[in-house]
Order: structure tokens, then C-alpha cells, then sequence
């Protein structure tokens, strides 16, 4: 409505996967609606690009509508191990936000060292070795999520992967779902969360709290990430320790949620 009235438009803005919890929107349907009010979509591919599709391209590619995003923006800075960040979309729009993002119009240019480092990760994934390295990633995304179920943890489920067009043959789909890279232990309580985090440090395990306002109160959380270089020694021996963590933690600090407690 404020957009009728002072002649605009309206661009709804969405990440592909959530930072917090590693879980997918449902783009397919956002997309539909925004066809149905004449809105412009930009999908945020920060935690999807160089692990999600055939190509690595995000969770726009694995679920079918590349060509229904507008706009697509991301980062350098995680998948690709660099520095810095894109913005992608026609081109009169990149032309429009040369001159009119007051981001981007006093800022230094890049780097050079990180832009040659994301031209390096970029050739690598589109090269014959970027398969292997998608399904290691999510391979191994796999095998840290259930494994820390099967200890007993509340984890993020896998996400349905669905559209028209989606792409279920993609590296990382089992059975119609997959997991990101971000698995989440859900811890509730922000102290002991905190408390957790310290152990596993201790122990030698290194994870992210995640505590309100990032996420909802008494939604705390501890953040874990795989890349595609683990390998299942490196992934078995970080259960291990969560096992031997949870069971000291819990004997001290009382129960943590449970699967399905989320």
C-alpha cells in the first residue's frame, strides 16, 4: 500500500538459508507470492552459495527458481574462504546501484589478494573437482547431524527439498530432504549454553553460541559447521567428545533437550 502510494516498489528480501538454524525458505512459495502482488524478490545466498545445486549457485538452483529471483547477494567470506561479497541481477539494476548504493559508493575496491582467492575457489567448484567437494561438505553435514541425534542431542531436522522444478538429484539429497553445513544443537537456556560451549572448548571442540536477540529467548543454541576437508576421522572424533561432554554436562548442569524438543 505505501508502495502504490508514492509510486515505488516492493522488494521482498529473503535468505536462502538461515543463518541460525541452517534451514531452507521456502523460496518456491515466496516467489509465488511474489508474482501474485507484483513484488521483486532478492534472496540472500550467504550460507548457500558454493554448497547447495548441481553448480554450488544456492538454495535458489536446488529448489528450481534462479529465474525467478531478481536479485541474488552473497558473500565471499564463507564457502569461498575470501573476503567480500556480490550482488547479482540485470544489469540496469547493477548499473542503478553503482551510483546509488551509498554502500557501496564510498568504499575502497576490493583486495586484490581476496578477489584473486575468490576467483581461485570459484574455478575450483566449476572445475571437474567441485562435485566431490559439494558432496563431501553435505556428506559430512549428514553424518555430524545424525550422529549428534543418535548421542541424544536436539538437532535441526532435514529440510524437504520441494518445487516444480527442484533439483532431487543434487548433491547432498537423501530421500527427497537435506542438511546444510549449519547443524544446531538446541541448548535453550543462554547460560547453559554458554557453559556447553566452554566444555566442548575445553575438550576440543569448537562450536558458536548463538544466544537471544539472535535467536528467540529460551531458544539458545550452539552453532556447529562442517566443510568439505573433514573427513569422517575428524567427524567421529567430534562425537566423541560431545558424548563425553554431555554426559560430565548433564551429571552436573541437569538434562539437555532431547531430539524432537526443538
Amino acid at each position: 500500500e505505501r508502495a502504490a502510494g508514492d509510486g515505488g516498489g516492493v522488494l521482498v528480501v529473503v535468505d536462502g538459508v538461515f543463518s541460525m538454524e541452517g534451514d531452507l525458505a521456502p523460496i518456491p512459495q515466496i516467489a509465488d507470492l511474489c508474482a501474485s502482488h507484483g513484488a521483486r524478490l532478492l534472496v540472500d545466498e550467504a550460507h548457500g552459495a558454493g554448497v547447495l545445486g548441481h553448480r554450488g549457485a544456492g538454495a535458489a538452483e536446488l529448489l528450481g527458481v534462479e529465474d525467478r529471483a531478481d536479485l541474488r547477494v552473497g558473500t565471499f567470506s564463507k564457502s569461498l574462504a575470501a573476503c567480500g561479497g556480490f550482488v547479482a541481477g540485470p544489469a540496469d539494476v547493477i548499473d542503478f546501484l553503482r551510483v546509488q548504493s551509498r554502500a557501496y559508493l564510498f568504499t575502497a575496491s576490493a583486495v586484490p589478494a581476496a578477489v584473486g582467492a575468490t576467483l581461485a575457489a570459484l574455478r575450483i567448484l566449476r572445475s571437474d573437482e567441485g562435485p566431490g567437494l559439494l558432496s563431501a561438505v553435505l556428506d559430512n553435514a549428514w553424518a555430524l547431524r545424525d550422529g549428534l541425534e543418535e548421542l541424544g542431542f536436539c538437532v535441526v531436522q532435514p529440510q524437504q527439498v520441494s518445487g516444480p522444478h527442484a533439483q532431487l538429484d543434487a548433491p547432498g539429497v537423501r530421500d527427497g530432504t537435506i542438511v546444510t553445513p549449519i547443524i544446531p544443537v538446541v541448548v535453550g537456556d543462554d547460560w547453559k549454553a554458554v557453559l556447553l560451549w566452554r566444555a566442548l572448548f575445553d575438550a576440543g571442540v569448537f562450536v558458536n553460541t548463538a544466544l537471544h536477540p539472535a535467536v528467540p529467548p529460551g531458544g539458545a543454541l550452539l552453532r556447529t559447521s562442517v566443510m568439505a576437508t573433514h573427513d569422517a576421522t575428524t567427524i567421529g572424533r567430534a562425537l566423541e567428545i560431545f558424548a563425553a561432554v554431555k554426559q560430565d554436562f548433564e551429571a552436573e548442569h541437569g538434562p539437555l533437550p532431547g531430539p524432537g524438543e526443538h
